[in-house]
């Protein structure tokens, strides 16, 4: 039976070289064991803590601790040991919404290690790394725009469509569809504005009538897009007939108010189906060439799913065929939520500094429950290097996240670029009354590395600007000077093992969150997530097929699962494989809880209460020991047939199957096979496990009939 070792009082730990690390909110410290129980050294924390540590991770430089604090609510904190204090860094608050409860025992931090390849010195802005896969990870396929504050928008009216531009004056200019904020009765006509801050608009002044253009604009307008070109502005709106297609509609401004040149823009041999509508264009020019990503639907009611297509033109008016680039169900038909399960539509996209292209679009999304299905439509956020290949699909804005002018509805969202890392945001939000704009602010989270400690124990943070033939390129210049073999970390994203989906307790889901920001991304729903204590992030080398990779770690029931948190195209996640341990009672059918994991030096370490195989109770938390180093855990004997006759002739090939704790074969491991019958192992007695850990012999009858043993003992080493 295991002794007691390190003796916890709480049922949080981490480790890292050796040393055990334990959060405690009654003496408000970070203690620091060995194996043996004995206290090394303890941090006492800059911040005290009301609720207990469930959790505790180390990501190589930060701490990160969990707590279930009011009723399905959660806080992280991320923590940094600094001149002997352990000083809070960073805390996240996960509260509950209309859309989602907290409830978790278990959470992991993503995070990734290397070190420089050669000499930095300060006031460089070059990295050379010694991982070339750290250099794609490190700096992220695009930057991640979160919302950092809601207001609703002063107007003259209530707002179902708007469109802003950022003039050359640094005044905001907008145009958008209004109506009374009482009757909810369209004005029919577009309206300009002016603002110096995007939420205080005024000299609002009618700018383009219903009829504007003459024939199919007659019942409706809204505006979709305005660029300043030189020194003429340039919008598409789209023009509603009531009873015919939609279309979107061009023309020019020399001031943005009174507007010319209406023409009905023209598509080249459009795709042949019944999608005959096409609105909301967002247009961008990139060089001399105009860019329109639309929604196309269908004026069949029997068709109601919109879709997001692509086109291009070099005159505004005439573009080229269109090209599906986003449809309903694209994000995946596997996963709940599906984002854009009804449709997809109103994209608003800009192509950023860096060359990436980003979209806004709303998702006409669906979530599925035991018993009914809850339609629910979300801004969602992708990215594209070609503007045709979207990716890393994000939900943004829900419906209740401004929480009062957006719990029934939310559409339209409109972004620009307003400076190097801000962005403004207006959506419509809609209430069962009216509908009003809304006002985002946010900024984007840049990968940021961690550099050092160098030879003077200095380290600082970089954000990364791109890659650039095998080298990362930063945003600033560094601070300090390093040496090849520095460290260099990173982490991206927390990973929260939540007993709601949703508001679901009917089963768990996998959260996602943005490390640095907090701001929820996604989740996977499944059972498999459900009532997890304990969970880890680290690089494994363990199994045939998926050599050296980054998983997260989770114990579920007697095995250690490893996540590739690396979506499928289906937007699914998948197993590297799993890891069979000894957390069993002395009955061998009762589950052991683990508390707690973390894996040091590819030493898996258990938090339990009770020692593997036996009933005894601890007074304090220990770990138990499950090494990630292959070892044998089983081996199966078989024969085929498993009757012969006993005429001293017939044979049965006797097959042995040797795997390890992970499922895994073990190969060229020698096998003794015995047998106490009168026959005899014609086959041979010493045999090699092949490629897929079998080893294999012939038995062949004597004549007697008796019932016959044959046994097969593997040995660790050979």
């Amino acid at each position: 039976m295991a002794s007691e070792n390190i003796k916890l009082r709480k049922r949080n730990f981490t480790a890292s070289d050796g040393y055990f690390y334990m959060m405690d909110e009654e003496q408000d410290g970070l203690l620091q064991k060995t194996d043996d129980g004995n206290t090394a050294f303890t941090y006492p924390l800059d911040t005290l803590l009301s609720n207990p540590v469930v959790s505790l991770e180390y990501d190589g430089v930060y701490f990160w601790s969990m707590e279930n604090v009011a009723e399905n609510d959660v806080i992280i904190r991320r923590w940094k040991i600094d001149n002997y204090i352990c000083k809070l860094q960073q805390t996240i608050d996960l509260n509950e919404t209309g859309n989602h409860k907290y409830e978790s025992q278990a959470f992991s931090v993503e995070h990734y290690h290397t070190a420089l390849s050669s000499t930095v010195s300060g006031g460089s802005s070059i990295l050379y790394l010694d991982d070339d896969l750290m250099l794609s990870t490190a700096s992220g396929s695009s930057d991640i725009f979160y919302p950092t504050g809601f207001e609703v928008v002063t107007t003259d009216s209530g707002i179902n469509y708007a469109c802003v531009l950022k003039d050359d004056d640094d005044s905001y200019k907008m145009w958008y569809r209004g109506e009374d904020v009482d009757t909810g009765i369209h004005d029919l006509s577009i309206t300009y504005c002016q603002s110096t801050d995007g939420v205080n608009w005024s000299n609002f002044q009618s700018s383009i009538p219903v009829g504007s253009e003459g024939t199919y604009d007659l019942y409706d307008v809204h505006p979709d897009t305005v660029i300043k070109d030189g020194l003429t502005y340039k919008m598409w709106y789209t023009g509603d007939t009531y009873d015919e297609p939609l279309k979107i509609i061009y023309c020019t401004s020399v001031d943005g108010i009174v507007w010319s040149d209406f023409q009905v823009v023209t598509v080249d041999d459009p795709i042949i189906d019944e999608y005959d509508s096409v609105s909301d264009a967002s247009v961008i020019k990139d060089g001399s060439i105009y860019k329109m990503w639309c929604t196309f639907t269908a004026s069949d009611e029997y068709t109601p799913h919109p879709e997001i297509r692509y086109c291009t033109s070099v005159d505004g008016i005439n573009w080229s065929t269109p090209i599906r680039v986003i449809r309903y169900e694209s994000y995946n038909s596997y996963r709940t939520p599906i984002i854009d399960y009804y449709g997809s539509f109103s994209p608003c996209v800009i192509k950023d500094t860096n060359g990436v292209y980003k979209m806004w679009y709303i998702g006409d999304g669906a979530e599925f429950f035991q018993y009914y299905t809850v339609r629910k439509r979300r801004i969602i956020y992708t990215v594209s290097y070609d503007g045709l290949l979207w990716f890393e699909y994000n939900i943004l804005i829900e419906c209740g996240s401004e929480g009062v002018y957006d719990i029934d509805d939310i559409t339209q969202p409109y972004v620009i670029k307003d400076g190097p890392t801000d962005f403004k945001l207006w959506y419509t939000g809609t209430t069962a009354t009216r509908n009003r704009l809304i006002y985002v602010s946010g900024n984007v989270r840049e990968p940021t590395l961690h550099l050092g400690p160098n030879s003077s124990g200095d380290t600082e943070l970089v954000a990364v600007e791109t890659t650039l033939s095998g080298s990362i390129i930063l945003k600033n210049p560094t601070v300090y000077d390093y040496e090849a073999g520095d460290e260099v970390n990173y982490f991206t994203h927390i990973w929260l093992f939540n007993d709601f989906d949703g508001v679901s307790s009917d089963t768990g889901a996998l959260y996602k969150f943005d490390g640095w920001s907090g701001r929820y991304i996604r989740r996977y729903s499944g059972a498999a997530y459900k009532n997890i204590k304990a969970a880890t992030f680290y690089k494994v080398d363990v199994f045939n097929d998926y050599p050296n990779v980054d998983a997260l770690c989770y114990i579920k029931g007697t095995n250690t699962l490893f996540v590739n948190i690396n979506e499928y195209e289906d937007g699914s996640l998948r197993y590297y494989g799993s890891m069979v341990m000894e957390n069993i009672k002395l009955d061998e059918a009762t589950v052991i809880d683990v508390y707690d994991m973390t894996i040091d030096r590819d030493n898996m370490y258990r938090l339990q209460l009770i020692p593997d195989g036996t009933n005894t109770t601890w007074s304090l938390y220990s770990y138990l020991l499950s090494p990630l180093d292959s070892f044998v855990t089983s081996i199966s004997l078989s024969a085929s047939p498993a009757i012969i006759a006993a005429n001293g002739l017939s044979t049965s090939d006797i097959l042995a199957v040797v795997k390890d704790q992970f499922m895994e074969p073990i190969i060229g491991r020698n096998i003794t096979f015995s047998e106490n019958g009168d026959g005899s192992l014609t086959g041979g007695t010493l045999k090699v496990t092949d490629s897929n850990g079998i080893a294999q012999t012939e038995y062949k009858a004597g004549t007697t009939a008796q019932e016959v043993k044959i046994t097969a003992v593997v040995e660790q080493t050979n």
